[in-house]
């Protein structure tokens, strides 16, 4: 316990650098308490205070060893008491706890597929309550995979479990393999909610906490749609000018053809106007022909009726003595 206070002494007091030879006692050393072993204990302590990052880093790694593993016979170094000590004392801050249990199996007419209930607890202010309860099948976990890639293209992306796609083959939803994929997701959304920035992504909140589920995907499917829609017209506005002198060149097609066309609207009604005149010139020219020869014919008829009244007139005369 001595070296527990000493260690603790050292690290509020904030003693400067130097002024210890710097050499750490190895497993062996004597057992805190003598006159020896605290000298090492404060040249220890110094010698730790160059750099606390470096001790804060090696007293994390101190979790990793089974405690339950260390004999009360057992030579302990000063060091390792330091570091049991900074490690108890380290609160944890972990916020956000994600369970991935009780897979259910769902058969439909056109699939049969697994759902995985997600328990979500959380001391977070922005989440409206502290714990949430949904159900996931694994092509929402790979919407939520893509979803991060596209919010977040530098980070890197905690891996899925491969989908196992076989034709005809039903042993995919056997226990043993459920067990193993429900294990992964709940490490995918556990690493997720661990990483300092995926942690707070909106799309990751509303994955556990949604309950109205196919709303949301729906929604991002006309999101989807509305997305390309602007894609395609900003490349129609990219062709803007390209259309704007095709436009022009049609003008002046329509406009050469516009002149062409009356020009051959005067032509047209010049012809007509002419071909008009000749038709009645030609039906003026057969009507006079037509009454020349009535009026021939009549003539002669009169001319002979007058001859034959003259002869019968000539003969009814007595002849003179």
């Amino acid at each position: 316990m001595e070296g527990e206070r000493l260690a603790s002494q050292a690290r509020s007091s904030g003693l400067p650098a130097g002024g210890a030879t710097g050499e750490s006692p190895g497993v062996d050393a004597p057992l805190l308490g003598s006159s020896g072993s605290s000298a090492l204990l404060q040249a220890e302590v110094l010698d730790l205070d160059e750099d606390e990052d470096d001790l804060e880093v090696f007293s994390k790694d101190a979790s990793l060893m089974d405690m339950n593993s260390f004999s009360p016979m057992m030579p302990t170094s000063p060091l390792s008491m330091i570091n049991q000590v900074k490690f108890e004392d380290e609160p944890d801050l972990k916020d956000l706890f994600i369970t991935v249990d009780e897979p259910e199996s769902h058969v439909t007419t056109i699939e049969t597929f697994i759902t995985y209930r997600i328990i979500t607890k959380t001391s977070r202010g922005e989440f409206d309550s502290s714990e949430f309860e949904v159900r996931r099948r694994y092509q929402d976990f790979l919407w939520l995979k893509g979803k991060l890639e596209e919010a977040h293209p530098t980070l890197i992306i905690p891996p899925l479990p491969e989908k196992f796609i076989v034709k005809g083959m039903v042993e995919r939803f056997n226990d043993d393999f459920i067990e193993t994929r429900r294990k992964a997701l709940q490490k995918f959304l556990n690493r997720i909610a661990d990483h300092p920035t995926l942690t707070f992504n909106e799309d990751f909140k509303v994955f556990l906490t949604a309950q109205a589920w196919g709303v949301m995907k729906r929604r991002d499917q006309i999101q989807a749609e509305l997305d390309s829609k602007v894609e395609a017209l900003t490349y129609k506005k990219a062709d803007t000018d390209l259309l704007t002198e095709e436009i022009g060149k049609l003008e002046d097609k329509v406009e050469c053809a516009n002149n062409a066309l009356k020009a051959d609207w005067e032509r047209w009604k010049h012809n007509m106007q002419n071909d008009i005149k000749s038709a009645f010139t030609d039906m003026a020219e057969e009507n006079i022909h037509y009454y020349e020869q009535c009026l021939a014919t009549w003539e002669s008829f009169l001319a002979s009726q007058t001859d034959l009244h003259m002869e019968e007139t000539s003969e009814d005369k007595p002849e003179s003595h």
